[in-house]
């Protein structure tokens, strides 16, 4: 999860752990990148109050905000 999130440079692989078994809160970057990378809306992450179903469908790609591709420095 750690490479995939692509912060293997900048944490150490059990503070990932310790986000997923509720012992520590992931900072917003990381937050956003983990949504990302499984798919679901920040706010199905975040938010307790949401009765969500056992399984999430996954797939968050829909019409909305385009994000502009990040710009490559040479």
């Amino acid at each position: 999860m750690l490479r995939r999130l692509g912060f293997e440079d900048q944490i150490d692989y059990t503070t990932i752990s310790k986000y997923e078994l509720d012992k520590n809160e992931p900072p917003l970057d990381i937050l956003r990148q983990y949504a990302r990378v499984a798919c679901v809306h920040m706010e199905d992450l975040v938010d307790d109050e949401l009765d969500l179903p056992s399984k999430l469908p996954g797939n968050i790609r829909h019409p909305g905000l385009k994000r502009k591709p990040a710009s490559r420095k040479r």
